[in-house]
């Protein structure tokens, strides 16, 4: 594992997101969206709204690219 790079995972499903910071950016990358989405509440500072964060995904400037 680099410098500054942290895994998550859930152990119930064995899934994997890689979080790399750095001064400015923070990059998620995960198998799937729906490894990031189970994800996403472990990672928020805030209470988690599902539907907050879905409208979030939606309209995100510039877009997502989503494979899978």
């Amino acid at each position: 594992m680099r410098r500054g790079m942290n895994r998550l995972q859930r152990p119930d499903a064995h899934l994997r997101v890689d979080i790399r910071v750095m001064p400015g950016c923070m990059v998620i990358t995960a198998q799937n969206t729906r490894e990031l989405w189970h994800c996403l509440e472990g990672l928020s500072i805030e209470p988690f709204d599902p539907d907050a964060a879905a409208n979030w995904i939606k309209h995100y400037p510039g877009g997502l690219k989503f494979a899978g």
